[in-house]
């Protein structure tokens, strides 16, 4: 199971950049795809580990 992204390809002069809808502001990028995806896993990693200290809900993990 996994977060949906949403993934703006970057061209020569910019970076790929991902958000992720079920957590606002949530945005990464990366020089490549395969570094925007990584950068992307660890921004979701650190904000529920944030929201799990802050005591805050996390959003539902999509199921398709």
């Amino acid at each position: 199971m996994f977060y949906p992204i949403a993934i703006k390809a970057g061209g020569n002069e910019h970076a790929y950049s991902v958000t992720v809808p079920e957590f606002p502001g949530g945005f990464s990028a990366g020089e490549t795809l395969d570094e925007a995806i990584t950068n992307t896993k660890q921004a979701v990693i650190g904000h529920i580990e944030f929201s799990v200290v802050c005591g805050n809900d996390i959003p539902a993990v999509s199921t398709s």
